[in-house]
């Protein structure tokens, strides 16, 4: 059940971030798209120092002091971190207000800084929600902030005026709308009883202390894993201009968002449960629990580099505007990018329960930079292209650096190899299917993507599912 709570909250922003791109390409020129995109590749990396130093330790740690009744002491050093978070914020704000308020104008420079500060408040205490089991919450949580989004970025663009800075104001705008919610349900999973006490100040000094030691080398992390993300974005910008920036995000964002709405329900099911065996002692069923993950995300994964690889062109043509479907080639390469990243996702929880966070940020550190250097090296001469297939080189490097880290530790990251060449071959296998010619015409652009998309989808769930029963009889046998 928890599972489809995350289908959901994961797959209702994904379908909006799709419609999204439907109408907004369709709306902007490539360099205004390219000058939003901008925009947020400077608030995200923002977000993250000030707000994930603080956030991961709030979710990672929320079980084991349940667990061990320790409510009072929790909230006392949640209510200390809100108050950080809140002057690193406002304070932030105000400098990005400043030092951008002349090259972007002041309509996307304030909204900007709003979204900074109200971006950087939920995150900080989103993941109490998750980590404390209630699944349907932050569903309803998710859900109502993508359609807010969505609604609001529509009527302000369509009633208001065309201007991208909208957009970002409507990102701020749900944010705002849903604090209220996100605030009050925070403050009922940590609400603390006369029974519980108070905590005393000397012990929530050295539990602020815990949770800096394990979350300021997360914050780096978090700064790196979005300079992987969209570190490429300041390169093209340099050489090539908003204008193939606004090419390159429009369809990098179209694949991300696709991705996340598969690939989203598996990382988020296995992290409150990680966190609960790992709390309760269980390494051995936390050690399986990784892998059969890491196998069903293989499944999902590699579905989506074979679909991508069929039917990227056709979903350019029908989800982008004119103008933006010459990026088409960058889905492939972001994809296979993508699917690295969760797969590490799942691994380096190895990691992060045995607190190794400095060897986190040293890997995402090493493959931000990498990225960064192969970006200067070949955009400018290969263009976005180029971007995208540094970026997917540059996240496989950082999988490959979690794996190998993780067997350092008492979890170590089991790779279920059997199950990942399957799924290889069975992508490879449905991909040849979609090829095949069918003895009925297909005009529509609309059609051809679905007839397409369908036949991967029917032969690639044969061959896998005939796979599994097959393994399974010979396992049976022997």
């Amino acid at each position: 059940m928890d599972s489809l709570e995350y289908v959901i909250a994961n797959a209702v922003p994904a379908l909006t971030g799709l419609v999204s791109s439907y109408f907004f390409t369709r709306l902007f020129s490539p360099g205004l798209y390219g000058r939003y995109n901008l925009a947020i590749a400077v608030v995200a990396p923002l977000v993250a120092v000030v707000t994930e130093w603080a956030a991961q330790p709030v979710g990672r740690f929320y079980s084991e002091y349940r667990v061990g009744e320790k409510r009072a002491l929790y909230r006392a050093v949640l209510e200390r971190l809100l108050g950080y978070v809140a002057f690193l914020a406002v304070g932030s704000g105000a400098l990005l207000l400043l030092g951008t308020v002349r090259r972007w104008g002041c309509s996307l420079a304030l909204a900007a800084a709003a979204s900074l500060v109200i971006d950087s408040s939920l995150s900080l205490v989103i993941p109490i929600i998750p980590a404390s089991l209630h699944s349907s919450l932050y569903r309803r949580i998710q859900v109502g902030r993508a359609l807010l989004r969505l609604g609001l970025a529509l009527a302000l663009v369509y009633g208001v005026d065309r201007e991208p800075s909208l957009l970002l104001w409507a990102g701020a705008g749900s944010g705002f709308l849903v604090a209220p919610v996100v605030f009050h349900t925070v403050h009922r999973l940590t609400r603390v009883s006369e029974s519980d006490g108070i905590a005393p100040s000397p012990d929530v000094q050295v539990q602020l202390a815990r949770f800096a030691r394990y979350g300021l080398p997360m914050a780096g992390w978090f700064f790196a894993s979005q300079m992987l993300a969209i570190g490429d974005r300041y390169v093209i910008r340099l050489f090539l201009g908003e204008g193939p920036l606004g090419i390159y995000s429009a369809n990098y964002s179209l694949i991300s968002s696709a991705a996340g709405l598969l690939s989203g329900p598996v990382t988020f099911a296995a992290f409150p449960i990680v966190m609960k065996l790992w709390a309760d002692g269980e390494k051995e069923r936390l050690v399986m629990l990784l892998r059969d993950m890491t196998g069903w995300y293989a499944v999902l994964g590699a579905g989506m580099v074979g679909g991508t690889a069929l039917v990227a062109q056709d979903l350019v043509g029908v989800i982008l505007g004119p103008e933006f479907r010459s990026g088409y080639p960058v889905l492939l390469p972001v994809v296979v990018g993508l699917a690295f990243w969760g797969a590490s996702m799942l691994g380096h929880k190895s990691l992060e329960l045995h607190e190794r966070t400095t060897w986190m940020v040293l890997g995402a550190l090493g493959s931000a930079a990498l990225n960064f250097l192969l970006n200067l090296v070949f955009v400018p001469t290969y263009g976005i292209t180029a971007a995208a297939y540094t970026t997917a080189l540059s996240y496989g490097v950082y999988a490959l650096f979690v794996w190998f880290m993780s067997r350092r530790t008492s979890t170590p990251w089991q790779l279920p190899s059997t199950t990942v060449l399957v799924c290889a071959l069975a992508a490879s296998i449905a991909y040849g299917a979609g090829l095949l010619p069918v003895p009925w015409a297909v005009t529509s652009p609309v059609a051809v993507l679905f007839e397409k998309a369908f036949r991967f989808v029917a032969v690639y769930v044969l061959v896998v599912l005939s796979s599994l029963v097959l393994g399974r009889r010979l396992r049976v046998m022997t």
